[in-house]
């Protein structure tokens, strides 16, 4: 298992921004020399003003991750690979305990709750429970066998290209696109063929031969019929992400789970039911 961790916001409060730390001036020969290390708290030697503050519960938060023998890695806009932690006695560099250049299909995502005062013990059993949660539902594909899922179950259809539904028969994700997604990135499942037809077309007019229905279906309906499930009226109180940059979906997907967890008391993963406001304009044939 790997533990991605985001630096900024995170392990620190605010951005360690190498552009602003040492912008009036150097107090050294290397940028190092231009920062004063207080307790925890990181400060430009000559405008104390700029400054950020290391997550008290971090060192704690990795030495419990490596011990379960978890990878780490650290996504950053910073590219210094300087910053040295604890270890015993001494201090060691931090990229000693990470996990680079690895790429990883099945992410769980938790934000922090508060950016500007990094992680905390709270976010962290937070985040896990959130991960918990997700893993339980996890039906792997086996490598064989006559009848590997018994309890397979058809769902419903979804309208799509030759390429998308490849990736789906694959068990994987919906890539990025410039399509609209209402809801987010995710897959959208219609209770009908015809409905999935006209999503199939849905700005793919100039693609007439690239318009396929595929059926879905639930690894195993057992699992599936447990999951919690939600109905959203659309126009209602909660967000939608269509329209929006990829800088403010994962905002918006967060403040809609918080509305959605206050309202109808589940937390994900669920299943989100709802009606496009266009559905009953839609030519059906």
């Amino acid at each position: 298992m790997i533990a991605y961790i985001v630096s900024s916001g995170t392990i620190w409060s605010n951005w360690l921004d190498p552009n602003a730390f040492g912008r009036w001036g150097r107090a050294g020969r290397v940028l190092e020399d231009s920062l004063v290390i207080d307790g925890n708290e990181i400060r430009d030697r000559r405008n104390p003003s700029q400054q950020v503050r290391v997550s008290c519960d971090i060192y704690w938060i990795l030495n419990d991750l490596i011990s379960h023998g978890v990878k780490v890695a650290i996504a950053s806009r910073n590219s210094n690979q300087n910053l040295h932690i604890p270890c015993g006695s001494s201090y060691r560099p931090f990229t000693d305990f990470l996990s680079y250049n690895e790429i990883y299909d099945s992410v769980t995502f938790y934000k922090v709750s508060n950016g500007n005062s990094s992680m905390t013990e709270a976010d962290y059993f937070a985040g896990l429970d959130t991960w918990h949660r997700n893993q339980s539902i996890i039906c792997p594909i086996p490598s064989a066998g006559p009848n590997p899922h018994p309890n397979m179950k058809q769902i419903g259809w979804v309208g799509t290209d030759w390429a998308t539904g490849e990736l789906y028969r694959q068990g994987k994700r919906r890539p990025k696109s410039d399509r609209p997604s209402r809801w987010g990135w995710g897959l959208y499942v219609a209770d009908g063929p015809s409905i999935a037809a006209q999503f199939a077309k849905w700005r793919r007019k100039h693609e007439p031969d690239n318009h396929y229905i595929c059926k879905v279906f639930v690894r195993d309906f057992e699992v599936f019929r447990q999951i919690d499930k939600v109905w959203v009226p659309e126009g209602d109180s909660v967000p939608i992400t269509i329209n929006l940059g990829d800088e403010h979906v994962a905002e918006v997907q967060i403040r809609r789970g918080d509305i959605i967890t206050s309202s109808f008391g589940v937390r994900k993963p669920y299943i989100l039911f709802s009606r496009h406001h266009w559905m009953d304009l839609l030519a059906i044939t």
